[in-house]
């Protein structure tokens, strides 16, 4: 992100977890039905903000992050406000999980 930095990131997210985690890296990873997959929408905020990003939206898929320069009302997007989490179907906690600390 230091080398290129995007106007607008839109990215996917695990809606599944409300905590800090990620998966590990495996280029041969194969997504298998369960929860086990991505990043948290926590964890994402938080990679994005130190990025200089601002979360403005999420849809219980994809967050939207805008640079912090081109924002001028920043104190109005409300994490707690705009998180969309799944609450569709009971979790699968299977795999193995990288939990990161807050």
């Amino acid at each position: 992100m230091k080398s290129y930095a995007p106007t607008v990131v839109c990215s996917e997210y695990n809606p599944h977890y409300e905590d800090y985690r990620t998966i590990a890296y495996n280029k041969d990873y194969e997504w298998d039905g369960t929860d086990h997959y991505g990043v948290s929408l926590p964890l994402l905020d938080r990679m994005m903000s130190s990025n200089g990003y601002t979360f403005v939206y999420s849809n219980n898929v994809n967050a939207f992050f805008i640079k912090d320069e081109f924002i001028s009302n920043k104190k109005d997007f409300v994490y707690s406000d705009i998180a969309n989490y799944a609450n569709y179907h009971e979790h699968n906690h299977s795999g193995s999980w990288k939990i990161m600390s807050k």
